[in-house]
């Protein structure tokens, strides 16, 4: 392969990719705004595995008490909170206001790989506000890309694009989406060649250049020297 074709060849591989990464990260964002859930979820007294981020240990919360996993098409969800179990498993949970305590939302984004990360912060003791506010700001929460008063919020959606990468998932999906774009690019040329051949053979022209051979009875085009195959006779 010569210098030239390889630098077209490099440039195809580096449009592509940034096509697949584009398209990787607007499958994300569709699962943020809007979420398909592939089931329901689970609840579970909090393991000891799974601890608060640094960052939020930093600021001085309550131990971990519980966890919910939410899986979805595009998404896994994880929602850690200080929450005592008792009161998660309450009848009367989402509807009682004395719930204090904190809470983490952590959301994987991306298909088919998880490629992009949100963490939520909330705060259900307000007095715990100014301490949030301050571990995300020196602890570097994973915080997304605020959409409000641009795009409408819905009720499964709070208006926060995730931007925090997920380095392996953004490979492995940026990579087959850019095969996939590729392909499909490879497809569409041989369908438009075959269609282009079929109406120049058709049109009495030479297939390879277009050249208009009626009326002439040339064993090859004089325009281009490409083999003529002669016309069927009815």
């Amino acid at each position: 392969m010569t210098k030239r074709p390889m630098r077209r060849f490099l440039i195809l591989v580096v449009v592509f990719l940034l096509l697949g990464a584009a398209l990787n990260v607007l499958v994300a964002w569709a699962a943020a705004i809007v979420p398909i859930y592939a089931g329901g979820h689970s609840t579970r007294p909090y393991a000891s595995e799974d601890p608060w981020p640094a960052y939020i240990e930093a600021a001085g919360w309550g131990e971990p008490q519980w966890t919910d996993r939410f899986s979805g098409v595009l998404f896994d969800r994880t929602e850690h909170s200080s929450l005592p179990i008792a009161i998660k498993q309450a009848p009367d949970y989402g509807t009682r206001t004395d719930c204090i305590g904190n809470l983490l939302i952590t959301t994987h984004y991306g298909w088919p790989s998880r490629s992009l990360l949100l963490d939520e912060l909330c705060a259900y003791n307000q007095a715990d506000v100014p301490r949030m506010l301050s571990a995300a700001a020196n602890g570097g929460t994973r915080v997304g890309f605020s959409t409000r008063g641009w795009l409408p919020i819905g009720d499964n959606w709070n208006g926060i694009l995730p931007i925090h990468l997920l380095p392996v998932g953004f490979i492995i999906n940026t990579v087959v989406y850019a095969a996939v774009c590729w392909l499909l690019a490879l497809l569409s040329l041989v369908a438009l060649n075959v269609l282009r051949t079929r109406r120049r053979s058709r049109l009495g022209k030479c297939i390879a250049c277009g050249y208009d051979l009626r009326g002439t009875n040339h064993a090859a085009c004089p325009e281009c020297g490409a083999a003529v195959t002669p016309r069927a006779t009815t």
